[in-house]
């Protein structure tokens, strides 16, 4: 199993140009060096990246992918380039239309028509960048911090996930809806309904984000999330449990799991019955073609730390049984655990507003990540930078 590293994708203006260090004898504003005039600034030979590679500013990483449209003049299609280089004219500015506008000079031997286009940077959000957009002011502003953003090892997307993805459109699920499945910690209205208004929609309906989940509710563990007689009866089978009537009314790819807190805090359940509950509600869910991200719970400080073993004991559990069923897992324990307080709130069981920030641009990079396994001709997204293995976009407009 490995992980999936999630990359960032901001889509910016950008000033195209060109150089061709090949000249660089009888036109030295093409290189640094006559004498080796095929070193770029990160130690490649151009004459091996021709059309490949380009420079770019330097908030910007070297070794950064950046996705452009059709090259017109030398007529190269719309593909992936990589930063390899820096000069002295390559900038980042801000236009008066508070728009962030970068220069890029491509390694093009024919010449091109400079013009200025939109594309999109794939790569890490350094500080250096993040700087750079919160000069945008009020049209952009991070909500949370740096070291806050990192998802690389927290998430693990198995690769039999885009198998699962698959035969889930396959059975007639909704590529844009998901489902939230738990307890007080997911039925909440600060987990995934502020998501739109701070990062967008991206790929899923606007009304999957502020929809009541039919399987998630104040105090619940496993046996509510599998008790026939809390379904809504107006919405739900006799016999049906509310996690399996959530997933056939809504017909979501994809399904977030998270319970187990009810059962630290009132004693209820042994791990062996968290175990048992956990096992039989990724059966459910998978009986619908169902993707289920797994979530490991926070800490829980209550009774002078008494309960803290028995919610380490279960993110255990919950670990081992995403790595069984090869589904993927999201360990947002380990994201807030060394935040202040554990990101607990003063009841010492339900997290922190900033806790909640945190969940939820993980969910909103969790969801968009799927979107990557797209393969139909119908499901391929319009825009070519959308099928890589980003899966944040920022509009840094």
């Amino acid at each position: 199993m490995t992980n999936l590293l999630i990359a960032f994708t901001i889509v910016i203006s950008a000033k195209l140009s060109y150089y061709n260090p090949s000249i660089c004898g009888s036109s030295p504003i093409n290189c640094f060096d006559p004498d080796q005039w095929w070193s770029m600034a990160a130690g490649h030979d151009a004459r091996n990246y021709w059309e490949k590679a380009l420079a770019c500013p330097e908030e910007f990483p070297i070794g950064s992918k950046w996705i452009l449209p059709v090259i017109k003049g030398a007529w190269i299609p719309a593909k992936e380039w990589i930063c390899l280089d820096r000069g002295g004219g390559i900038k980042s500015s801000i236009d008066i239309n508070g728009s962030l506008i970068v220069n890029l000079d491509l390694l093009v031997n024919r010449p091109i028509i400079s013009e200025t286009v939109e594309v999109r940077y794939v790569g890490d959000l350094t500080p250096k960048i993040i700087d750079l957009l919160n000069k945008l002011g009020k049209s952009y502003a991070l909500p949370i911090t740096q070291s806050e953003l990192k998802m690389s090892g927290f998430f693990i997307m198995p690769p039999r996930t885009q198998e699962f993805y698959q035969s889930s459109l396959n059975y007639g699920n909704i590529r844009s809806h998901f489902s939230v499945i738990g307890d007080s910690h997911s039925a909440t209205s600060m987990f995934i309904a502020p998501i739109p208004q701070v990062y967008g929609s991206g790929s899923y309906d606007i009304d999957q984000y502020s929809r009541k989940s039919l399987a998630a509710s104040n105090g619940w563990d496993g046996n509510q999330l599998l008790d026939e007689k809390l379904s809504p009866k107006q919405t739900c089978g006799d016999h049906e449990t509310p996690v399996g009537c959530e997933l056939r009314v809504n017909k979501p790819v994809a399904a977030f799991v998270m319970f187990g807190t009810n059962c630290v805090v009132n004693d209820s359940c042994s791990t062996e019955d968290f175990e048992n509950n956990l096992r039989r509600i990724i059966r459910v869910i998978k009986s619908y073609e169902v993707i289920p991200i797994l979530t490991t719970i926070p800490d829980n400080l209550l009774n002078n730390g008494d309960y803290y073993k028995k919610s380490i004991d279960f993110n255990k559990v919950i670990r081992e049984m995403a790595f069984e069923y090869e589904i993927p897992l999201w360990d947002y324990w380990s994201q807030i655990h060394n935040i202040e307080n554990h990101g607990l709130s003063s009841d010492l069981v339900h997290v922190t507003p900033r806790a909640y920030d945190i969940r939820n641009y993980g969910a909103r990079i969790i969801l968009e990540s799927l979107t990557r396994f797209r393969q139909t001709e119908s499901d391929k997204p319009s825009e070519v930078g959308s099928i890589l293995d980003s899966s944040y976009v920022i509009q840094a407009r």
